[in-house]
């Protein structure tokens, strides 16, 4: 009887060690999956009125000097409140840097909206935390027909959740169309 018990008590724990690694993989996309819907969508209304009030924007001079104040903005208040939880913190000045403004604000100055229709997100078997995506993003302007781009990119996610890299690697001229 005890022999049983030693077999099957490994195999009971391996079941459970799957559960849990499932389950943080759901987690895991379901964050990104939230990230991309937000960056996809728009133009989002409060972005661009918060980007368009002068008390938000920083202009640099010719010697570098910055006319911005210390505390932070409305603007940034507002992408941090979207943002901000779902990254590393290195990562989440990148992110802001790079790709928060880029894909709502190019559809808000060309007219386009933007609408996910579906992401597909999977991930890499050799590498723990590490998913490629797919989003398949819907654009167009009033009274046209929609088109579709795929974007494709990488994202990888630490043992704490959170957004520690992100890369698009293709968008398919997504942003040419939106320029």
């Amino acid at each position: 009887m005890y022999k049983w018990l030693f077999l099957l008590l490994p195999l009971s724990l391996l079941g459970c060690s799957m559960e849990v690694t499932s389950s943080t993989e759901e987690k895991h996309i379901e964050t990104i999956k939230h990230v991309l819907e937000k960056l996809f969508t728009g133009p989002d209304q409060e972005l661009v009125e918060l980007f368009e009030e002068p008390e938000n924007v920083s202009v640099i001079g010719r010697e570098g000097e910055s006319s911005s104040t210390e505390s932070p903005t409305e603007l940034d208040r507002y992408l941090e409140d979207q943002y901000k939880p779902y990254f590393t913190t290195n990562m989440y000045e990148r992110f802001i840097g790079i790709y928060a403004m880029n894909y709502p604000l190019k559809s808000y100055a060309s007219d386009y909206q933007l609408r996910v229709g579906s992401i597909e997100v999977d991930q890499i078997e050799s590498t723990e935390g590490v998913y490629d995506f797919t989003v398949h993003v819907m654009y167009g302007k009033d009274g046209m027909e929609e088109k579709e781009k795929e974007v494709e990119g990488r994202v990888n996610v630490n043992d704490e959740g959170k957004i520690s890299n992100i890369e698009i690697l293709d968008d398919h001229g997504l942003s040419e169309k939106l320029k």
